[in-house]
């Protein structure tokens, strides 16, 4: 006959390593490490990498003919800075150039030239109590490689001025001592662009 109190305590210890057993099973299955997904086959160490967003705002002119050219119509006050940034700008050029390149004709008669412009600009300035502008022409200076392209830009920056000149002229109610000055700066400038005309023949 079986003892009831040995089949009591069989039963205890069975149940006791079954709990042991479901116990450390489920320990095992928190511990298993969650896969590692596969690497990607597309390789994309060579691919090009986003495209930086497009600067749309566009940077004007800002000194001299170039800002002259973007308007139709001046105050006296716009005509006469703009006159004299350009004149600032043309001085600045032709100084860099024979800096650059040794003292040469027509740069070094026509640098002379503009420190004249300049002064007759500033008498303008003078007989109206106006602030003089400062010579910011260092900032929008253009620096060429050769004396041929010294030359181009200087048929270029000449044909701006005569032009500016010429819508000022045209400008109404324009004061004569104004339109005096700028008639004969017009001038000016005119000799100095055949005088760099004939210079750029010299490599044609």
């Amino acid at each position: 006959m079986i003892n009831p109190s040995k089949l009591l305590l069989s039963g205890l210890l069975i149940g006791t390593l079954l709990s042991t057993l479901l116990i450390a099973g489920c320990a095992q299955q928190a511990q298993t490490p969650t896969p590692t997904p596969a690497p990607s086959t597309t390789d994309t160490s060579n691919a090009p990498a986003a495209p930086a967003p497009a600067i749309t705002e566009a940077k004007a002119a800002t000194y001299g003919a170039k800002s002259a050219a973007l308007k139709t119509s001046w105050t006296v006050e716009e005509i006469l800075q703009y006159a004299i940034e350009d004149e600032y700008i043309a001085r600045a050029e032709y100084k860099y150039v024979i800096a650059a390149f040794g003292a040469q004709n027509p740069f070094s008669n026509i640098v002379s030239a503009e420190e004249t412009h300049i002064n007759a600009l500033i008498g303008l300035y003078n007989a109206r109590h106006m602030t003089i502008p400062a010579d910011n022409s260092g900032q929008h200076l253009i620096k060429p490689a050769t004396v041929k392209d010294s030359l181009a830009l200087g048929v270029e920056a000449e044909i701006a001025n005569i032009n500016m000149y010429k819508g000022f002229l045209n400008a109404p109610n324009l004061p004569d001592d104004v339109k005096t000055v700028f008639n004969q700066l017009k001038a000016g400038s005119e000799s100095h662009l055949s005088a760099f005309e004939n210079g750029l023949k010299r490599y044609q």
